[in-house]
This record gives structure tokens, sequence and C-alpha cells, in this order.
């Protein structure tokens, strides 16, 4: 996935240059030779993550077995999402109504999120969606839990997490740093 994120934002940057500065194509060329040269560098070493109490070393440790475990069904969802031609908006392959009160704590992984980020977290109408909640859905289960999912401001998610005993989890689009 980083690879493709690196080759699109390459290609928007040089896109971007060439309508900016003067030079990018040659004069002395014709239409049908290229123009662009595209070089591929990793602009982003960004890794994602998910957000726990730093305390919860329980839930830590069970957070990081699943994903070695759980490594192909993730990969699954990542293609599901990713795939070319893809329809986000698509509410019949997209989404489902998650409980969004938690009623139960004990019994339940609540996830503090901003759904405002597709294709990792949104909303299609009254339905949630998006790699990330699908990944916690399959956390959820892999820990024996119902799946809550509260949305909130993005500012708002780790520090939720890390000072209200209500949120076991942030999941928003974070970033390691």
């Amino acid at each position: 996935m980083k690879k493709l994120l690196t080759f699109i934002l390459t290609l928007i940057l040089i896109v971007s240059a060439c309508g900016v500065f003067v030079g990018c194509g040659d004069s002395d060329k014709t239409a049908s030779e290229p123009v662009v040269k595209l070089i591929n560098v990793d602009l982003s070493s960004e890794e994602y993550a998910f957000a726990v109490k730093k305390s919860d070393t329980a839930l830590l440790n069970s957070v990081n077995t699943f994903f070695a475990e759980k490594k192909a069904e993730i990969d699954a969802i990542f293609a599901k999402y990713l795939a070319e031609g893809v329809d986000l908006n698509d509410g019949s392959k997209f989404g489902k109504e998650y409980q969004t009160t938690s009623v139960n704590k004990e019994n339940e992984l609540v996830v503090a999120t901003n759904l405002e980020f597709a294709p990792f977290e949104y909303q299609i109408g009254n339905k949630i969606a998006g790699i990330d909640m699908e990944i916690a859905e399959l956390l959820a289960n892999y820990l024996g839990k119902t799946l809550v999912i509260v949305h909130m401001d993005f500012e708002a998610v780790v520090t939720s997490v890390q000072t209200i005993d209500l949120y076991d989890i942030g999941i928003a689009g974070l970033t390691i740093d």
C-alpha cells in the first residue's frame, strides 16, 4: 500500500510542479514524447498505528498478537477497499450499523475514532465503513467482545484513549509519531 500511495503522491507532485515551474517540458519535443519522468522515491515513511492506553499492557499484547495471527484477513480487508475501480460509497458492499454507545463496558471493545478519513474510517448514511473499522471488528471478535465505535474530533482521539476509562483503543488514521 505504501508503494501505491508513494507512486500516486509522486505523480501528483511532479504534475503539479510542471504546472508551476517553467522548463518541465522541452519545446523542441513533439507532443507524443513524454515530458514527465517518474522517479520511484519514498516521499513518506509514515507508519500507521492504533492507540492503546500506556497502562493497558494486556490489551497492547493482545493487539500485537492479533496483528501477527490475522495478517491474511487484514490483507484481505485492505485489498477489498483498495481494489481498482472500487466505489467506497457502495453501501451494499461497504459499511455496517455498529453499536455507537457503550452499554456493557466489560464485554465491549470501545473504539475512539474520527469517521472522516476514507477509506480508513468513514460513514455511508447510517453505516460505518472503512479499513480500520473492519480491522476493529475483527479485533473485537478475536477478543470475544462487542465492537462499539464512538465518533469524535480527530484531535480528541488519542487524548480520550489515554484519559477516559470508557475508551479502549484509538483508531483514526493515526501515525506512530
